[in-house]
């Protein structure tokens, strides 16, 4: 309650605690004076002497009957709910919505904040559900919740992003999937008037800062990731033109997926594994994962699981992520630092090492430890627990 008289809804930046703008306001300046929830159920605004100005909630249900209480939600919403005091009222033994409606009616569609992420979190869509309450989804295609277990810390993409290598151009890996009656109004970083929807596809696409494109009424907006207060509703005209890597183009051919694919070559590097501690080197280990040169031998041909396929033909070695991954699972960890004296002799060390390795390269950024703690994990400070197999890894590469 403002001392002008007016109520407001707004929502303050985290940890700053600063304000901003109202996303709902009883507009009520100059005679706004006190917030009443009597006895009755009823939620008002009354004037300074006593008159009600504007009824903002009431239940319809009897204060005899119902307990009854208010409450400003967490995602913003102003509802009032009833618990029966008996089990003869013909209404379920909780806490459900009153006949009254939420305050703001819709807050999917209130005006988006310049900050943040809106009613959702960044890269969501928000829909009004039957409990009016807002409902929080991913785009359909190329997008996975950050946390499911928390869908207010929004939606990642789920593939990796368009190359800005112009030696390297990839466009033609990319598609856009189409959604009417969307928009996330901010987010923009460029902006084209009277084009041709063929037009604003194809400038998208083009270029690898664009997430999306909005069009509508020949105009095309082009947006940048996070995006936020996405909003479907059919009240927002044109549509949205929502950027994803093509099927075939994720379907990376791997051993995990298929028995006879062919391996890309990659460059083998010594072993700066366990001799060079600095990270960008231990990241690029993990990219190009050392020497299996070893693995050509008829020990270890013998010694691998039948399933897998070895790379002896076509002149050149073939090295996968995945036969490191074969190595420290079969115990086999000395073809890894084969000509490295001190490698040979700490084979904890080793091994310690491959672990925050395969760790290091999961795809889900979830799984993968902080920089401090790879560091621990490197100097023996903590334990290096078992990772998963780097299947989903080798497929996105």
């Amino acid at each position: 309650m403002q001392e002008d008289g007016n109520l407001v809804l707004y929502n303050t930046a985290y940890q700053a605690d600063s304000s901003n703008p109202a996303y709902w306001s009883s507009n009520t300046e100059g005679s706004g004076y006190e917030l009443v929830f009597n006895e009755s159920g009823q939620v008002y605004l009354t004037a300074r002497n006593e008159s009600i100005i504007d009824l903002i909630h009431f239940s319809g249900s009897s204060t005899d009957e119902f307990y009854q209480r208010v409450v400003l939600e967490h995602d913003g919403v102003f509802m009032q709910y009833v618990y029966p005091k008996s089990s003869n009222s013909g209404r379920p033994m909780n806490w459900t919505t009153a006949a009254s409606k939420p305050i703001p009616d819709n807050i999917c569609l209130v005006r988006s904040q310049n900050l943040g992420s809106g009613p959702c979190g960044f890269n969501t869509i928000c829909t009004l559900g039957n409990d009016q309450r807002p409902t929080c989804n991913c785009p359909p295609q190329g997008y996975v919740w950050l946390d499911p277990e928390d869908h207010t810390k929004g939606c990642r993409q789920d593939f990796a992003p368009q190359s800005c290598d112009m030696s390297k151009p990839d466009q033609d890996k990319f598609e856009l999937q189409e959604m009417i009656n969307t928009n996330w109004p901010l987010s923009d970083y460029e902006m084209y008037p009277n084009q041709t929807e063929d037009w604003c596809r194809q400038s998208c696409l083009s270029d690898c800062f664009c997430a999306l494109a909005i069009y509508g009424f020949s105009n095309c907006w082009k947006k940048r990731i996070p995006l936020s207060n996405g909003k479907t509703h059919e009240s927002i005209e044109g549509k949205a033109l929502i950027k994803v890597r093509t099927v075939n183009s994720t379907q990376a051919v791997t051993e995990c997926q298929k028995k006879d694919s062919i391996s890309k070559p990659v460059i083998i590097i010594g072993s700066t594994l366990l001799s060079g501690l600095v990270i960008l080197n231990l990241l690029l280990v993990i990219l190009t994962l050392a020497t299996c040169r070893s693995l050509r031998s008829r020990k270890m041909v013998s010694d691998r699981p039948k399933n897998y396929k070895m790379a002896t033909e076509e002149e050149s070695e073939m090295i996968l992520v995945e036969w490191v991954s074969d190595c420290y699972r079969a115990g086999s960890l000395d073809p890894l630092v084969a000509d490295d004296e001190e490698a040979t002799g700490d084979r904890n060390g080793v091994e310690r090492f491959v672990r925050t390795a395969l760790w290091c390269i999961q795809e889900d950024p979830s799984q993968r430890p902080t920089m401090k703690k790879v560091s621990l994990m490197l100097e023996g400070a903590i334990p290096v627990p078992i990772p998963p197999d780097p299947c989903s890894f080798i497929s996105s590469i």
